[in-house]
């Protein structure tokens, strides 16, 4: 951890090899105090440290390979400021130079000849400037907090337009997957009803055999009306004998078939079936 020294002035830190030690401010009030008045802190004093560069070669006791401050050691040398000596001299006469008024006189050929004269120095003064810390300057001539302020509101702009792009990437991926699912399935699909094209090219040759050989029940295959609700069928026995037949072959494929004509329900074939003669062997009912 980097510490750096709190006293007005001092810009010691603490790097690998500085040859410095950083120490704390003393817990107890009284020697808290005697530190106070020397070193001059504003706030906790809590994490703030004193450089070795303020104490004196007494106040250090060597313990082994360390150098600790004794009990009642206070930090005494403090950082001088550097002093600068300005001169201000006064009294100063400057002669104007002589131009001629409304004359034309070519601006590579101008001359100005400057005359001055100096006066011998009737009063000098010595001012003396002391390097103060900027924390010490009025309100009025510190930096101003504008431009960080700025600085954070574009920080800010900058994260609420990041989460929006990312928002906008995300809804774009999950729109490109389900347009990528769509295609597949209307794929699959093209490529089912070319498969069932195939399969039904012969259809009226299948058409024809039915006729052939369900011609007492051909003319009960009646379109089913799913929007009309029938309150009660009788089928003919040679319908009962198909339909049973069927369904011992394919549920499935009876099931199917009745979503397109009229055929008995599922458990009515059940009931035709308890009430068959169920001796070993084949079923009359079916075969």
């Amino acid at each position: 951890m980097v510490f750096s020294c709190c006293v007005k002035g001092c810009r010691s830190e603490s790097y690998p090899g500085c040859g410095l030690s950083f120490h704390s401010f003393p817990v107890k009030e009284d020697a808290l105090k005697a530190w106070l008045k020397v070193v001059s802190v504003k706030g906790s004093t809590k994490y703030k440290k004193v450089c070795s560069n303020h104490f004196k070669s007494q106040d250090f006791v060597i313990q082994g390979a360390r150098k600790r401050l004794t009990a009642n050691a206070v930090p005494s040398v403090l950082v001088t400021m550097p002093m600068e000596t300005v001169k201000v001299i006064s009294n100063i006469h400057i002669k104007p130079p002589n131009i001629m008024a409304h004359q034309d006189v070519p601006a590579n050929s101008m001359k100005i000849d400057m005359c001055y004269e100096s006066v011998p120095n009737t009063s000098s003064q010595e001012i003396t400037l002391r390097k103060r810390p900027l924390s010490d300057l009025s309100p009025s001539l510190n930096i101003p907090q504008s431009n960080k302020r700025k600085c954070v509101a574009h920080k800010y702009v900058q994260t609420s337009r990041g989460k929006e792009n990312s928002q906008i990437k995300r809804e774009v991926k999950i729109l490109k997957q389900k347009l990528k699912r769509r295609d597949l399935k209307i794929t699959s699909m093209k490529n089912l009803l070319s498969v069932v094209k195939k399969r039904t090219m012969h259809y009226e040759d299948i058409e024809s055999i039915i006729r052939d050989h369900f011609c007492n029940i051909y003319s009960e295959f009646k379109p089913k009306n799913k929007s009309k609700i029938s309150p009660g069928v009788r089928y003919s026995k040679e319908l009962k004998q198909f339909a049973l037949t069927l369904n011992y072959y394919s549920p499935r494929a009876y099931r199917f078939l009745r979503t397109c004509i009229n055929l008995p329900h599922p458990a009515t074939i059940r009931k035709m079936l308890s009430s068959a003669e169920c001796n070993v062997g084949f079923l009359k009912e079916v075969f």
